[in-house]
């Protein structure tokens, strides 16, 4: 019986003199924290333990051994719990013998603050005013900080919880582009951003016809095809009717991330995705995905051609012809795959197959070129004629066309710099006509034009290089240079029409049913390339109140820059008024604008 007590008291005088030491390191003492927080605590003990647990209004975690840390390591919900007050965290020691300790720290349970921007939309145009609208979603109070600068432009505004205002730019703003930074901050400290671009386009040639609250990757057929700001999806709007269709799908995720890939149809709409390196065909309001992986696709009227992974030869590349009238798919040939496929709006193909340019017409293939003829690169066609560049393996590139039996080169560049001469911006190609880029002797690349007779003649003569914009199927040719819009008419004068600069680098041109259109950002605009503008104050019917001295015809579109008094009846197809400029209807008269 002593042998027993003695062992009783034994056990009972070690555990009496155990000791833990518990110490939080992590969060600290009225630590901000959002819905998740992490516990990092370290302890000593005499005895082992059996468990470590942190504690917060009842919610409870176990906290691990991390060798790599020293540390006891865990995480703990707090979702739901009230935000703004103190909370105990509490993380408790338990040994073998259930001897605990405790360690306490206050932390403060508040989520990031975010925000929600209104106003403007990405992209959107500052003429005349740029309206901000943000409202805070984080816990009063919160200070929103709104800030951008580009050049001589800039504005700085400290606003609490919410932001409703606008920013006005004065008289003689020219175009320019720029980012525009939110940051929210609550009152612990903690922030979040957000932003947007935009854009302040003032060029008086510029009559919109569309805006959009998404970018717009095409316009064709009288409509444009909008794509949401995060690029999750679009929809395809007639801007006549404003009637809209969503492209949508129940199991396919309906991503945009390529405007350079993304092309109107008369069914729909066709692209290629980089996010999962396939392509669709939104036609009739029915998707459907296109073979292969890769997201490279030319279309055409009612055709579409792309390079696939044929899963019949094993992983060999295939180029597709795609009638999306029928929405059927042909087979045509192996191809190297890429980019480097064209279509014609007769369902002619062109692509590179085993290093050679080869015409695909009612499945017969015609070689065009040998293998000596270099790397061959992004070919183009308008179903008659082709145009494309090469690489000799030295550096240097050319650009030549084939009109279907013999093969011309158009312009030979001796190891440019970057940008390579590219498909669209060095050359096009529209009913036989070509448009090419060709350096002159100092090096600076000028604008040729190559007729369907074969007749080369040069274009531009700035001392700047030229950039091709559009080539429409008569010839004419919309270029930019130093950032101001030309357009040079085939068959007319050698002094190109300057028809003002465009805010955005990668405004696109478009000629649509006779007609100039130019897309920037979320906005669709007709360009009036043979408008009447004012140059001095005057009566209407004054020819020297006009640019060469001409009053307007019944059709034409007007500009009016000064202060005009209309003093007879009038009628033109668009009137466009810059402020501070006015037009003053005299008693008795009347003016009429048709659109």
């Amino acid at each position: 019986m002593k042998k027993l007590i003695t062992i009783l008291l034994f056990f009972s005088y070690t555990a009496a003199h155990a000791t833990i030491t518990i110490s939080i390191s992590s969060p600290t003492i009225n630590q901000v924290t959002d819905s998740v927080v992490q516990i990092q605590a370290s302890v000593q003990s005499t005895y082992s333990l059996t468990s470590l647990v942190a504690i917060v209004n009842g919610r409870v975690d176990t906290l691990q051994y991390e060798s790599e840390i020293n540390e006891f390591n865990g995480y703990l919900s707090l979702s739901g719990l009230p935000q703004g007050d103190t909370l105990q965290l509490v993380v408790i020691a338990t040994d073998f013998f259930n001897n605990k300790q405790s360690d306490t720290v206050g932390i403060i349970y508040a989520q990031r603050p975010t925000l929600k921007v209104i106003f403007p939309y990405n992209q959107a145009n500052a003429n005349p005013s740029l309206p901000i609208k943000a409202v805070s979603l984080g816990a009063s109070p919160c200070t929103i900080n709104v800030y951008f600068e580009s050049g001589a432009q800039s504005f700085n505004g400290i606003f609490i919880n919410s932001v409703d205002t606008a920013i006005s730019f004065p008289a003689g703003t020219t175009d320019f582009s720029a980012t525009i930074y939110f940051t929210v901050t609550d009152k612990w400290g903690q922030t979040n951003y957000d932003s947007r671009t935009f854009f302040f386009e003032n060029n008086l040639y510029l009559k919109q016809l569309f805006a959009g609250t998404g970018q717009i990757f095409d316009f064709n057929y009288n409509k444009v095809l909008v794509v949401n700001n995060g690029y999750d999806g679009g929809k395809i709007v007639d801007i006549n009717t404003l009637d809209s269709d969503v492209i949508k799908s129940s199991n396919t995720f309906v991503y945009f991330d390529n405007g350079q890939q993304s092309f109107l149809t008369p069914y729909g709409t066709v692209w290629g995705q980089q996010l999962n390196q396939r392509s669709f065909d939104w036609n009739n309001d029915s998707l459907y995905t296109l073979s292969g992986q890769y997201p490279y696709v030319s279309t055409a009227g009612k055709y579409a051609t792309w390079s696939a992974v044929d899963p019949e030869s094993g992983g060999e590349a295939a180029v597709y012809l795609r009638d999306l009238s029928t929405r059927t798919d042909t087979k045509l040939a192996d191809a190297d795959g890429g980019q480097d496929n064209a279509v014609g709006p007769n369902g002619v193909v062109f692509t590179v197959s085993n290093g050679i340019l080869v015409r695909i017409q009612n499945n017969n293939t015609t070689p065009l070129t040998n293998l000596n003829a270099g790397t061959i690169l992004n070919p183009i066609t308008d179903g008659n004629y082709v145009a494309y560049s090469t690489e000799d393996g030295a550096g240097n590139y050319y650009i030549y066309m084939h009109d279907g039996s013999n093969e011309t080169q158009l312009s030979y560049f001796e190891n440019p710099s970057y940008p390579y001469p590219a498909a669209g911006v060095n050359y096009q190609i529209a009913n036989k006509y070509i448009a090419y880029s060709k350096p002159d002797v100092s090096g600076v690349y000028q604008i040729w034009l190559r007729d369907s007779t074969g007749t080369n003649k040069q274009v531009t003569y700035f001392g700047t290089g030229s950039t091709i914009e559009r080539l429409d199927p008569y010839g004419d040719i919309m270029y930019l240079n130093g950032g101001t819009l030309y357009l040079a008419i085939n068959g007319g004068s050698l002094l190109p029409t300057a028809l003002g600069s465009l805010a955005l680098y990668n405004a696109s041109v478009y000629y649509r049913d006779s007609s100039w259109y130019v897309v920037e950002g979320n906005y669709l605009y007709k360009i009036l390339v043979n408008a009447y503008v004012t140059v001095a104050d005057g009566n209407w019917n004054d020819p020297s109140v006009w640019q060469d001295n001409m009053v307007p015809q019944a059709n034409a579109d007007v500009i009016v820059k000064n202060n005009i008094t209309v003093n007879t009846n009038v009628t033109c197809n668009s009137l466009k008024v810059i402020q501070p400029a006015s037009v003053t209807v005299l008693t008795g008269f009347n003016i009429t604008v048709t659109h």
